[in-house]
């Protein structure tokens, strides 16, 4: 998937949900993220619920992990926080974004985490909101 399609979904995850999301960070860092959007990403976090920790905003030392041993996928990509030295799973990366965080993973920079909870589906989404560091 292109980084323009990427870019158009980030806009519009934070212009028209806004009212939806709980941001992790402050607002201001949502205004830098919309004067700049095409150096960020939202990357779907999933299958943060069969994990024991949930994404919070203690979350800022964020890291990407190679799982070759996964026995679902082999080229999953986990998600790991690191909270009082420990860390702690906090999902994957989806499937369909593994490779342009392969492509890119020394250019991604850890920005934010957005949550949406969806009333209708009775359920929490989380997205991964990376600055692209050129």
């Amino acid at each position: 998937m292109k980084k323009v399609k990427f870019n158009l979904i980030l806009k519009n995850l934070i212009k028209n949900f806004q009212n939806n999301f709980f941001f992790y960070k402050v607002m201001s860092n949502i205004k830098d993220i919309l004067d700049d959007t095409k150096n960020f990403v939202s990357i779907p976090l999933v299958g943060n619920k069969y994990c024991k920790k949930r994404p919070t905003n203690n979350d800022k030392n964020i890291k990407i992990v190679k799982e070759v041993d996964n026995i679902y996928d082999s080229n999953a990509l986990k998600v790991v926080s690191k909270r009082d030295n420990i860390e702690h799973d906090l999902g994957y990366i989806i499937k369909d974004k593994i490779d342009f965080v392969n492509l890119n993973l020394d250019k991604l920079k850890f920005f934010t985490i957005l949550k949406k909870n969806d009333q209708k589906m009775n359920s929490i989404y989380y997205y991964l909101i990376f600055k692209i560091i050129i």
